[in-house]
């Protein structure tokens, strides 16, 4: 049995129980993306086998957990199989790079048709879900870096949403440190970063909305 169990009304809550209630139930106010209200779907009926989904994220992402590992992989639907030799030495080398970079998520390729992904491996046993919220941002922004590196069209923010996303992070507290970190994550330049930073400051002082954001970059 996995050990990472607490006790609920005398009963034993499993680690599986806690992930997939943490993701379905949200958190108003909340500036975590764990909180964000995903729509959960168990493969084949199995507990510890998830497919997580969410409006404003451009992937698909599973979480598979067993007694030691849970794994967050996303899933793009960006195939290398048949790209020429060039390209596709380059996309692996960029994502040689960026696997040495991150701290949490690693690319790898996934399917007959070597389409990328990402992954994060954490432990089943001491994990909580602070861990597994930094996990989830960390592929999501790797995801979005991918997509930005190879010019993917279709779901990648412009500089407007960025900077609207800057602006909702400013209103929560969060600091100017942690927002330009995220970014520079992602793989925009500092001089981006730091324009897009001065771009949403005058929001600041914008009334504060209960309404949960759930803008994901």
């Amino acid at each position: 049995m996995c050990s990472n169990v607490v006790l609920v009304k005398g009963l034993a809550e499993t680690w599986e129980t806690k992930v997939r209630k943490w993701l379905e139930e949200g958190k108003e106010n909340s500036n975590m993306i764990i909180d964000a209200k995903w729509n959960v779907k168990l493969q084949n009926n199995n507990p510890r086998v998830m497919l997580i989904r969410n409006p404003k994220v451009p992937f698909d992402i599973g979480i598979q957990i067993d007694d030691n590992v849970t794994s967050v992989v996303l899933y793009t639907t960006i195939e290398t199989a048949t790209v020429d030799n060039h390209l596709r030495l380059k996309i692996f080398r960029d994502m040689l790079i960026r696997n040495d970079e991150a701290n949490f998520s690693k690319f790898f390729l996934a399917g007959r048709n070597d389409n990328i992904a990402v992954r994060c491996d954490l432990s089943s046993k001491y994990t909580q879900k602070e861990e597994l919220n930094t996990a989830l941002e960390s592929i999501i922004n790797s995801g979005r870096w991918i997509m930005m590196q190879l010019g993917v069209k279709g779901n990648v923010p412009t500089e407007d949403d960025i900077a609207a996303f800057v602006s909702e992070e400013i209103k929560r507290g969060t600091p100017e440190s942690e927002i330009e970190k995220k970014l520079l994550d992602e793989g925009l330049s500092k001089e981006t970063v730091s324009a897009i930073i001065k771009k949403a400051k005058p929001k600041e002082k914008e009334k504060k909305t209960k309404e949960t954001d759930v803008y994901i970059r």
